[in-house]
């Protein structure tokens, strides 16, 4: 382990080259007590504290070097240095105030990272997001957030779509597996993503009390239809009426008998008969499959399911005459029910034979406008229009609340008319004639 003691500077910092010696190297900073830089064996540097506290060591990380500016280190170091010495709990990091006495200071890096530690809780894909900030906007940690503008966001956008490495990394290294596809829907989620966390941010301040006027304007809002993206998707696109999935289902034996993939037929037609999501039916295991009982069902464990809490799915005899299909053709050995060549050894993308079945079905000029997701908003519609209560439909679906439901049941004009006219019929016939009273 190497240790030098020098007055840190920006430029020290970046050009700091310890030797690559698979030991932990340290850069103290002579200027406050305590703080210093640390590269671990793998590369990756931060700022820390180091101070004694009743004579045993201890070690703060305040951030990494490529999230926070060196000024910013500095004062939280000082800030910290003072907290200890009055046996006091430390200052929260976003708290510290910045060396003009005015409001605190908060980084992209400090505000991106309250963000996840908030939502990790209730958003199942925090880590996407995790990895879409550490390939996007990693280098631009240290920007100021009240300093994120229209410009900052076209410019981000530019280089994720084009395919751009925005700028070296201070340690002049770039991160180990960077791969990027330049491609609008790339570019696309990094604005999505981006005006997600401002959002948080904001509506964190609003609640704090910290901000007590209207919301600013978001920086991403109108960006992406600007830039020449389709809107969003909106209810008729979203709603699949009976002929197209009854047109979908037919497509996808007329696939399988032209030569498609079976495996692939197979998965979308599990995803029409049990409304699973398509990573469920792809990551489906016969451990979770149980067809000797007296109803068949599937029992998907909380860790693998999205509501992270296990869900039943009872099967139909078509499901279930298909997975025994499968069962007596695998081996005992067999772990995924549709067998891919994905690294996990399970069927991996469904696009092709999607792709296929909808030219097929007449409906290739409404790609991307119908999702396979939509056979499962298809199955919840078709289970309210049979009768079955919203209870019992979100119990099959795996939904905790009744507005998810409504998200996907969907009421044709005829059945608003029908039950109008129910309604109707329990006042009995109509009457015209005035009583004494209204006339008066």
């Amino acid at each position: 382990m190497g240790a030098q003691m020098v007055r840190l500077t920006d430029t020290r910092v970046e050009n700091w080259a310890p030797p690559k010696d698979g030991k932990e190297h340290y850069l103290w900073d002579s200027e406050v007590r305590g703080l210093c830089v640390r590269q671990q064996p793998g590369g990756s540097r931060a700022y820390y504290l180091y101070r004694r506290v009743n004579g045993s060591p201890k070690r703060y990380r305040i951030g990494a070097v490529d999230e926070i500016p060196l000024a910013r280190a500095r004062e939280v170091a000082s800030a910290w240095n003072a907290d200890l010495h009055a046996g006091r709990p430390l200052t929260p990091l976003g708290n510290v105030a910045s060396s003009d006495r005015g409001p605190a200071v908060r980084t992209l890096g400090e505000v991106f990272a309250d963000y996840i530690e908030a939502v990790k809780a209730s958003k199942t894909t925090w880590a996407e997001d995790q990895a879409k900030f550490d390939r996007w906007l990693r280098p631009h940690a240290h920007v100021a957030f009240d300093e994120i503008d229209r410009a900052f966001v076209t410019a981000r956008y530019i280089e994720v779509r084009d395919g751009k490495i925005p700028r070296r990394w201070r340690n002049g290294t770039v991160p180990k597996g960077w791969k990027q596809r330049p491609t609008k829907v790339q570019a696309a989620r990094f604005v999505t993503l981006l005006g997600s966390v401002w959002k948080w941010e904001w509506n964190r301040r609003m609640l704090s009390g910290e901000h007590t006027g209207a919301m600013p304007e978001s920086p991403t809002r109108g960006f992406l239809a600007l830039m020449g993206h389709k809107e969003n998707r909106t209810y008729a696109d979203s709603h699949l009426p009976e002929a197209e999935f009854v047109a979908i289902v037919n497509a996808i034996d007329a696939h399988e008998a032209a030569g498609g993939n079976r495996v692939r037929c197979d998965a979308l037609r599990l995803m029409a008969w049990t409304g699973l999501r398509k990573s469920n039916v792809l990551r489906l295991q016969w451990a979770w499959v149980h067809l000797n009982a007296k109803r068949p069902f599937i029992q998907i464990p909380k860790g693998e399911f999205k509501g992270r809490r296990e869900h039943i799915v009872p099967l139909i005899p078509q499901a279930a005459a298909l997975l025994r299909r499968w069962r007596d053709a695998a081996g005992r050995d067999a772990k995924y029910v549709l067998p891919g060549r994905s690294e996990d050894g399970h069927i991996g993308d469904l696009r092709p034979s999607w792709v296929k079945v909808l030219e097929l079905a007449g409906l290739a000029e409404r790609r991307p406008r119908v999702r396979m997701h939509d056979l499962r908003g298809h199955v919840a519609t078709k289970l309210h229009r049979m009768g079955v209560p919203v209870g019992t439909i979100m119990a099959i679906m795996g939904w905790k609340n009744v507005q998810t439901a409504m998200r996907y049941i969907r009421a044709s004009r005829d059945e608003a008319f029908d039950a109008m006219e129910k309604y109707g019929e329990a006042w009995g016939a109509p009457s015209l004639k005035l009583t004494d009273e209204e006339a008066a």
